[in-house]
């Protein structure tokens, strides 16, 4: 029998506009983050830690190497990137928007926020701890931490609310973009659904030489954390072998499950209560989160420049040079390359936002080759 001990669930929120690279925001208070040599340099500013804002990965000493973010930049070490690189590739600026906590909350709870020039974004990531859970049970616990579960929020400000984690979601974005255009700005294009990834953390029992059946616990389980329907055990499941999104090489029993919003990751030889030095899931989850929030803001700068596109529309010169680097990284996230991370995820995702024709038609406009579709 399965017992789960921990899971990890990370939410991603984004809201993009393209104020900052037009002539619109040039008296926002960030109007820094659409011009590219202010970015630059301020990018390296954060680098050194005199900025205001951080770079999208932890400057203390023994937080590891960034292994996202090297294999992100095409194998360019993070302490090594400069600030025209970090532009070229829509790195964020990362920055503590507040204090997450939860009384009831057997685990803990993080919030951060992101700025890129073309928009903002808020993460959660929440670690539940289980006490041997089967795994119906560890499905229900996580459900309620995402979807009904009251958080209390201490905001920089000093303020404190309370809400579940949409509501807190949507409060975080608009100080974001009131940070970064002022307070009268209007709200930019967020998803109806925010993207979301849970991982199976520490656990035992599983077996990674067994394939899981299909419409099996695990499917099951995999399925309701895609798409966080409360009736998920009863629910009709999607065919397993088609949301399967691991390599084939991979463990038989193990599976990273894939719905058009969001990631389930289910490594039972990975489980680390055995080796507590072994943090291969840990890791692994932060990196797939990362890859999922900079391929949905490059799906939503391109989805913004292939309207403009079609409708004749001239793009501002800052827009139009940030949609050149988009339409390469597009290219990367999606084909076989040793310069970006691979992921099967990736791809899906950028197959489900039905962004692969908008690719291609921006791709073309800056008179670079169209996908290769698989």
């Amino acid at each position: 029998m399965v017992t789960l001990n921990e899971i990890r669930m990370s939410v991603i929120w984004t809201e993009t506009y393209p104020t900052l690279l037009t002539p619109a925001g040039a008296r926002a208070p960030m109007a820094w983050l659409g011009q590219k040599n202010k970015y630059a340099a301020e990018f390296e500013n954060a680098l050194q830690g005199t900025s205001a804002f951080e770079p999208p990965w932890p400057l203390q000493k023994g937080k590891g190497r960034h292994h996202f973010w090297r294999r992100y930049f095409g194998n360019v070490e993070p302490a090594n990137v400069k600030g025209n690189l970090a532009w070229e590739y829509l790195a964020p600026f990362h920055t503590n928007v507040g204090k997450i906590r939860a009384i009831w909350l057997n685990g803990r709870a993080s919030a951060e926020g992101f700025f890129f020039a073309h928009g903002i974004a808020f993460i959660v990531t929440v670690s539940l701890t289980l006490d041997n859970a089967v795994l119906a049970l560890a499905v229900d616990a996580i459900q309620q931490v995402r979807t009904a579960g009251l958080y209390d929020v201490t905001w920089r400000d000093g303020t404190v609310t309370q809400g579940t984690l949409d509501v807190i979601a949507a409060h975080a974005l608009d100080q974001l973009r009131e940070m970064a255009l002022g307070a009268d700005a209007s709200q930019g294009t967020r998803p109806g659904t925010p993207f979301s990834l849970v991982t199976f953390i520490k656990g035992a029992g599983g077996d990674a030489q067994a394939p899981n059946p299909p419409n099996g616990e695990v499917h099951r389980a995999l399925e309701a954390l895609c798409n966080w329907h409360a009736s998920w055990q009863t629910d009709a499941l999607h065919p397993l072998d088609t949301m399967q999104l691991n390599r084939k090489s991979a463990s038989p029993g193990h599976l990273l499950y894939g719905l058009e919003r969001g990631r389930a990751l289910w490594f039972p030889d990975l489980f680390e209560r055995t080796n507590k030095h072994s943090h291969k899931l840990s890791c692994y989850h932060r990196n797939l989160t990362l890859l999922s929030l900079q391929t949905e803001m490059v799906i939503a700068l391109i989805h913004h420049a292939a309207k403009m596109i079609a409708t004749n529309q001239v793009m501002p010169l800052r827009l139009e040079q940030l949609t050149h680097e988009g339409a390469g990284l597009a290219g990367r996230l999606y084909g076989k390359t040793d310069t970006m991370y691979q992921s099967r995820s990736a791809r899906r995702q950028l197959e489900n936002s039905q962004a692969l024709d908008e690719i291609d038609r921006v791709r073309k406009y800056f008179g670079t080759g169209g996908l290769k579709r698989a």
